[in-house]
């Protein structure tokens, strides 16, 4: 008998065995590595996030946030019986949630230690902007001092206001803080801009490892450069060459000239001028790792709420021929910011701290408010008092920057600055659907004890407030009517991807 003839049928068996085995083996490998085939799909591998769908606006009921800008107050107000003033309070409780910047710092004035230098509002300040309707605070801007924002902090607790933009670290300031409503949880992110006014001791740091990081705002740093023009750029390179020719007969070392210099760029002892635009201009660079963390924390904060505010204080004028609370064109860096805010997860973005009227853009259905200018603006009230006259003064056409600076606080007190929008953005079924833009009066020739507080601007200067409005949106594109005294702006649907609750 054939001995390998007797054996075949077993030879094929265990082939067929071996085939079975390494099935198994791959199948048992498949659902270590990540789970087994079921229905076309790996029922234990990691799931791919839906962007489209977690960055969408995730409240599907009908919902209205109210935006003012800056406010600084220095003592209660919210009983004033005025009705213009009382029909304000009534649109800013009647939204879902109301935010805003708050300028000043709140003290308890018979026993605050500290310095006054930020504006001081009496302790009672934080429970009268709660009265008010705000439950949002932002507290990144330019009058931060330390003692001042842990004081302010305390108080905006006491009275319930989340507030953020200040902390005491830059992870605790960067952080976007939460607010649980019954349609959904609200986060807010604050920032302040530092191309204007540098703040290194403001600005809070990262705690690394064993070492704790500095306390202050939320920074988003600029550098800032003057636009001119190719024959402006040329001289001035001209005068700089020049000099460098004595670096040697310097009393320090001079670093030389970087052969990595821009061609368009050119930095004239630590003043910077680059080539491009309208000469007179001023050119912004953000810091990619502000911008880079400020957007990620965005982003996380929209995945993990259902509504994201993205909001910044900024001085920052777009033109050296414009007085900084004149500058009623955004910069282009803010243009670029709020898009990529709004690209991150942000459903709105709202910006104060230049104290005039800004235009209003609606960007992939989301929108935003380049400056609202001024809410309560009791300078009046701080420890630096304005003399009536000096408002006056500061009025007058052709004044030159150094007879401006010499006014004091005057100049920010103009009719321009003492004027507002409260705009309400109400959503349904998760996408915009209209704003409304409500002009303020802050009635500067008002007795001192009501004046620079807001009321509903009436007749003709409403008119004239929503006009500027107007004027200045239409570089973006932005339509807005002019009915009984309110602007609106209706805004089509866009397709999205809405996750429900």
């Amino acid at each position: 008998m054939d001995i390998m003839a007797l054996l075949s049928p077993f030879r094929k068996l265990g082939v067929w065995l071996t085939i079975v085995g390494m099935a198994c083996l791959a199948g048992a490998l498949a659902i270590v590595a990540g789970g087994q085939d079921v229905g076309g799909q790996r029922a234990n591998a990691p799931q791919r996030i839906n962007e489209a769908r977690e960055l969408a606006m995730k409240i599907t009921t009908p919902f209205t946030i109210a935006t003012v800008g800056d406010i600084i107050e220095m003592r209660p107000i919210v009983q004033d019986p005025d009705p213009d003033f009382q029909e304000v309070i009534k649109i800013v409780r009647g939204a879902d949630v109301a935010a805003a910047n708050m300028e000043n710092s709140i003290v308890d004035l018979a026993n605050f230690a500290g310095s006054r230098k930020g504006g001081a509002g009496t302790k009672e300040v934080a429970e009268d902007i709660r009265s008010m309707g705000f439950r949002f605070i932002n507290r990144a801007n330019n009058w931060m001092l330390v003692q001042e924002m842990d004081s302010t902090n305390y108080y905006l607790d006491q009275a319930g206001i989340v507030h953020m933009g200040s902390g005491k670290d830059l992870q605790d300031a960067r952080a976007v803080h939460y607010l649980e409503l019954p349609k959904g949880r609200i986060g807010m992110i604050g920032m302040v801009s530092t191309g204007h006014n540098p703040m290194p001791d403001k600005a809070a740091t990262y705690a690394r490892g064993n070492n704790p990081g500095t306390p202050g705002v939320d920074p988003i740093s600029l550098t800032r450069s003057l636009v001119v023009s190719q024959d402006q750029f040329d001289a001035l390179r001209k005068i700089r060459d020049s000099l460098y020719e004595h670096r040697a007969d310097a009393s320090y070392p001079i670093d030389p000239l970087s052969d990595k210099e821009p061609a368009d760029q050119l930095n004239l002892f630590g003043a910077l001028y680059k080539v491009g635009g309208e000469p007179g201009d001023f050119s912004y660079t953000m810091n990619p790792g502000d911008l880079r963390d400020i957007l990620e924390n965005i982003r996380s904060g929209k995945e993990y709420s259902d509504f994201m505010i993205a909001n910044i204080h900024s001085h920052d004028a777009n033109s050296a021929l414009q007085y900084e609370a004149d500058s009623d064109y955004p910069p282009e860096f803010l243009i670029e910011l709020a898009h990529k805010c709004i690209d991150n997860g942000a459903d709105i973005f709202f910006g104060h701290g230049v104290h005039v009227i800004r235009g209003v853009e609606i960007y992939k259905g989301k929108p935003i408010f380049y400056g609202l200018s001024d809410f309560v603006y009791q300078l009046n009230l701080t420890t630096s008092m304005v003399p009536r006259e000096g408002i006056a003064a500061a009025s007058q056409p052709g004044l030159t920057p150094t007879e401006m600076s010499n006014l004091g606080w005057a100049p920010f007190m103009k009719q321009a600055n003492m004027q507002g929008i409260l705009a309400t953005s109400h959503y349904e079924g998760g996408q915009l659907t209209e704003v409304r833009l409500y002009p303020l009066d802050l009635r500067p020739d008002d007795v001192i004890s009501r004046k620079s507080t807001p009321h509903l601007a009436n007749g003709e200067y409403a008119r004239q407030i929503l006009q500027l409005v107007q004027e200045r949106s239409k570089p973006f594109g932005t339509k807005i009517d002019i009915q009984e005294g309110v602007g609106v702006i209706r805004v089509a649907p866009t397709p999205t991807t809405v996750g429900g609750r």
